[in-house]
Parts: structure tokens; sequence; C-alpha cells
């Protein structure tokens, strides 16, 4: 564990992990005590701890049951809750996904009840002008189009419906790896060492409690506010990946959810036939100890080993966060799509920093906020006039401009064309190349 500031008194934090009976009750202790520090004055020190994958396995399944003797591990990073208050000046980063993950959703949308299109528009993945041509895009991308879906739809069960419909081998190599294994233990616990691969800004971890596993699944960039639909998205998403090896009519014990369900209750009864648990630490699949020992039927012992190695020199050499600008840009983006304010203020606030260290940190970088907003604004609403039939005012009303004319200055100001002409443009463009409007997400390579 590494703690990126200087530790609070040690005593009272001492005392209160040796009357643990858990490593893990014990961290979770260490947390809540700084937290109520933290709340007794914003100057004192702080720092939360974020549970990620290890980077060796929990344990190693071999077909028998991990006995009471078997080591555990974790490890943790810290991460300040705010950098200027903290005292010290560190930026989060932020998450990323791989485009394989959200084409492959956006493949199961029904047209008759959305626009895909104008989703993918909206959420700045159309084309490669905002975040360029890559195989991962911004975590919050793909947690804010979920959200935007289920909202335009008026279905909160929309991210279970995508969940249930999801190809598990749009995961890449890493279901592959799943497949591959010995068991369904071995799988998991390979599934979470390599997640990263596939998505970062995220904890998956395998964890065993008396005669119960649990699969947990919980997004820890702050950036990421908007949850829900990820959640019901990833639960189903995950047991589909457990199916694949226990059977079609598999059925966990539990369901836990991080948020409440709201007045979608029946919703989520009539998607998942188990019990469930709502405003849960993390989000989590609760199944029997002894499935971790079920053999997988298309265990392949040499393809298992290839897959493992090439996901691991994936693991070590691909960039897994976004760099400051996108990262800027995404919450931009995203705070739109919700209709949230855009200042300044509330990028330095979400970003755990203060104004003037956040304006620092950019400055540091050669950027500037007003020049990222405006880049956002302008990227958007190129692929909203090209891809979409949204009329102009509603463009301008999506993008946080007051009035029609002021976001048909600035759009002029930075295209040196009137949104008019720019989408005629490229409604004449589209019609002489004989492409159709295409809403996939642009990538540069077939991601693992």
């Amino acid at each position: 564990m590494t703690l990126l500031q200087q530790q609070p008194r040690r005593r009272p934090i001492r005392a209160t992990v040796l009357s643990r009976k858990t490593l893990a009750s014990a961290m979770w202790a260490v947390i809540d005590s700084w937290r109520q520090k933290a709340n007794l004055s914003a100057q004192k020190p702080f720092a939360a701890l974020i549970w990620k994958p290890p980077p060796h396995r929990d344990f190693t399944f071999k077909g028998d049951l991990p006995s009471p003797q078997t080591k555990w591990y974790a490890s943790c990073d810290a991460v300040p809750l705010n950098g200027d208050t903290m005292g010290w000046s560190c930026m989060p980063s932020s998450g990323v996904i791989a485009a394989s993950i959200i084409n492959g959703v956006l493949s199961t949308i029904d047209r008759r009840r959305m626009d895909p299109e104008t989703i993918s528009a909206r959420v700045g993945i159309a084309n490669d002008g905002l975040f360029g041509r890559s195989p991962f895009l911004p975590l919050s991308a793909f947690t804010t189009m979920l959200e935007m879906a289920a909202t335009q739809t008026n279905d909160h069960a929309l991210g279970m419906k995508w969940g249930k419909l999801f190809n598990i081998h749009d995961l890449g190599a890493t279901s592959q790896l799943y497949l591959t294994a010995r068991t369904v233990g071995e799988g998991l616990t390979k599934l979470c060492e390599y997640f990263p691969t596939f998505q970062g800004g995220t904890h998956c971890a395998l964890n065993v409690s008396g005669d119960t596993a649990r699969l947990t699944y919980s997004i820890f960039d702050r950036t990421v506010s908007h949850r829900v639909q990820d959640a019901n998205f990833s639960e189903a998403v995950l047991c589909s990946v457990l199916r694949a090896t226990l059977g079609k009519d598999w059925e966990p014990l539990c369901l836990e959810f991080e948020h409440s369900p709201g007045a979608n209750l029946a919703s989520y009864q009539a998607h998942f036939h188990c019990p469930l648990r709502f405003g849960a630490r993390y989000n989590a699949i609760l199944f029997p100890l002894s499935e971790l020992s079920r053999p997988i039927l298309s265990y392949d012992r040499m393809l298992h080993h290839r897959l493992e190695s090439e996901l691991s020199d994936c693991l070590s050499s691909q960039e897994l966060e976004l760099d400051l600008s996108n990262s800027v840009k995404a919450w931009i983006n995203a705070s739109l799509c919700c209709s949230k304010s855009i200042d300044i203020q509330d990028a330095a606030s979400d970003f755990g920093m203060s104004v003037r260290s956040f304006q620092r940190k950019l400055a540091d970088a050669g950027l500037n906020y007003a020049d990222l907003r405006n880049a956002v604004r302008t990227e958007i609403a190129k692929a909203m006039l090209a891809f979409t039939d949204r009329t102009i005012p509603e463009i301008a009303f999506d993008l946080g401009y007051s009035e029609t004319s002021a976001f048909s200055r600035s759009f002029k100001s930075f295209t040196g064309s009137t949104p008019a002409k720019f989408r005629d443009g490229a409604v004449r463009a589209r019609t002489s190349s004989g492409q159709g409007s295409s809403f996939m997400a642009p990538t540069s390579a077939a991601s693992h």
C-alpha cells in the first residue's frame, strides 16, 4: 500500500486496525477513520484507498477449493480527494474502455426505439475529431451513452437488457482467456487480473467469504458521475460470462448494487431472478464457493497460455488512462450530455482540485480550459450536424448555448462556416461517396 500523503497520527489508527478480524475490515476501518478526520478539518491530510486487482493472482485454483491456510493478497493505491486542500496538486486520470465494447453495444440498438447515430454523435464517438482514432475511448463516454439511451427511451431497465444481449466475445482476448481456463475459479481470477486490458478506472475482484464467492465490480474513476446503467449492464454481462461455463439456466445466490432501485424495483426483479441487495459497497455477484472448482469444458491449455502471454504484454505496454487533455474533454462532454454545468469551478471540483491548482496543472501541459471547452462543443456540433437530423436550435440547446445565434457565431469562428452550410457540405460529401451515416466508434486497431 502506498500513500501519497503523510499518514494521520498512528496510535488511534493502529488500535482500530488491531481490533478487526480481517484485512478488508481493517482497511475500511482506516478509511472511515480518515474520513471522519477529514470532515473535522479540510486541512488535515487524507487519502482514499482505491482497491485494484493485484498484479498477481489472489489464489490459484487447480481443481481443488482453497484451504483455510490459503494466503490472500491485496493491492491498493491512494487517490487524493482534494489535491489543493490536502496539500498536494495531483490530478486523477480518467479511465478508458475498449471501442469494441462500445461498438458491440451500439450494434444491439433497436432502431425502432432510439437513434444510434444521435447517441454516438452526442457522446463524441461518431468520428475521430474529439478523441482521435484509438482502440480505447473514455469510460465516461460509455457510461454517458448508457444513461442517455435509458433517458431517451424512458426505460430504466435498458442497461440490464443490453447486458443480456451483449456478446461476451466483444470483451476480446480476455473472454477467451476465461473460456479456455481449467476451472471457473481460475478463469475468473484471470478475468479480474486482465480486466484493465479492456476497461480502466475500474475495480474487479474475486473474493471468498465462508462458503460464498463474490465477484465484485466498481468504477473508481471519480470523473464518472453517472454509473447506474453501467452497473446494471456490467452485472448482466458478468452473469452471462458465468453462464457461458456454468450453464444457461445458472442463477446467482444474490446480486448487490451500489445504487438504489428507486421506483424500478419491479424491473430489476423481472430481469434478475435472484435475491437483490441495494446500497452495497460494491456491485457484486454472489454464488456458491463450490462452483469455483467446476471444470470448464472448453479448457485449452496451449491457447490459454498463449492468450495470457499476449495479455500480459498488453497490460504492461498499453496506455490504460486518458492523457490530461482527453480527460478534461471527456469530462466536459459527459457534463454536456447530462445537462450539467461546464464552468471551470465544476471541472476543478470533480477533478479534486481548486480552480487555481486546476488552471496551473493545465498550463503546465500547455492547455487552456476555455480552448478545451470550445473544442468539445465544436467537434460535437460537427458530428451532430453531419450524422443526425437534429435541428440547429436543438443542437445549440444540447451544447449549453442560451441562444441559437450565439451557437452559430461560435461555430463559424472555429470552423469558418455556418452550421447550415457545414451540414449541407457534410451531406453532399457523404452522398457523393456513397456512404450512409456511421454510428460506430472509430478504431485504429482491434482491441485485445
